[in-house]
């Protein structure tokens, strides 16, 4: 039924559009910095212009960077990059146009494809006999005049603190940094994954609530802010916080587990306190510019304080207090 209504609303064609469309997630894919949104100009032209032209034109920019990968960047980055925007896309798109529940499409599709990617791996290195720690640190000397360029600013800042002169020593041993990248590399992925599904959902879910002028979607992006991490995940909390602080006498691997365990439960408390903050932003009555500002800031400099606030809503309820603050202004 909901399908059936957005297919009724959808916007009246617009081939230039559609095209710019195209045309702006491939530059944002090859941007680097702001590459995360790649999937969002597909998504949208799916949404307001349906699947067939929507996907159409992601097929198309599809092959253009299958083209600019092999004759102009010499390599396959950009293509393997693209891919993977173009299928949360169309997870993304799918998720608004059949009326699912953003927060249960973005936790099943984000699993679903973190296991896909994670089997392809496995698949490829026992497959290929391939040495993913070797050859990670033939990357690093492959790239060492960058790594050098990286230690002589460190230098210059003279900086005397101990994580500095810890990442001096870091780039001027290959394999030690090549074990440090590995144990990064399962949370980054997982946060990674989950961020780009995240962000990009919640555009599609705002700029579809914008568009859709006659019948109001079924879910918006306030839905996916308030996303509510279950009470008896705090067990796993508590685990891996004593693995990574006590792990070490059971053995190396055990605080390396647990600091990744924080890390994959962290990103969804994040999601869950950027809500909240959010909220008391509009309970602040911040809005314009200097809302955005905030927002980036604190993105940036206290994403895990958000993280820390939405891990202790379970036991203070913070919105409680903006409700009340609230209903006590109007009396």
């Amino acid at each position: 039924m909901y399908e059936q209504d957005v297919k009724q609303q959808a916007i009246p064609f617009n081939s230039s559009k559609l095209i710019l469309m195209g045309a702006i997630s491939l530059i944002l894919c090859m941007s680097f910095i702001m590459s995360i949104f790649t999937p969002f100009p597909i998504a949208f032209a799916a949404v307001i212009y349906g699947r067939v032209k929507g996907y159409g034109i992601g097929l198309a920019t599809w092959l253009m960077s299958l083209i600019l990968s092999l004759t102009v960047f010499g390599d396959l980055t950009i293509f393997m990059a693209y891919s993977m925007s173009l299928v949360v896309a169309v997870a993304i798109s799918e998720i608004v146009q059949r009326g699912i529940s953003p927060v249960k499409g973005m936790v099943k599709f984000g699993g679903s494809l973190i296991l896909a990617i994670s089997l392809l791996l496995l698949i490829i290195v026992k497959g290929f006999n391939v040495d993913i720690k070797a050859n990670l640190v033939e990357q690093i000397k492959n790239n060492k005049e960058i790594f050098e360029l990286q230690k002589e600013k460190i230098e210059k800042a003279q900086s005397d603190t101990k994580e500095s002169f810890d990442i001096i020593a870091l780039l001027s041993q290959p394999e030690v940094l090549a074990d440090e990248v590995l144990k990064e590399a399962p949370s980054y992925f997982f946060i990674g994954i989950f961020l780009v599904i995240w962000a990009n959902l919640f555009l599609l879910l705002r700029s579809n609530r914008m568009v859709q002028k006659f019948v109001p979607p079924k879910y918006t992006e306030k839905d996916l802010l308030r996303i509510k991490v279950p009470d008896h995940f705090i067990w796993i909390v508590i685990a891996g916080f004593l693995m990574f602080l006590w792990g070490e006498s059971l053995g190396a691997v055990y605080p390396v587990i647990g600091m990744n365990i924080l890390k994959f439960i962290g990103i969804f408390y994040f999601f869950q306190g950027f809500g909240i903050y959010l909220d008391f932003l509009d309970y602040a009555r911040l809005t314009g510019f200097l809302r955005t500002v905030l927002v980036m800031l604190t993105i940036l400099t206290a994403a895990q304080f958000i993280a820390i606030v939405g891990l202790f809503d379970m036991f203070v309820n913070f919105r409680r207090f903006f409700n009340r603050n609230k209903n006590e202004g109007e009396q």
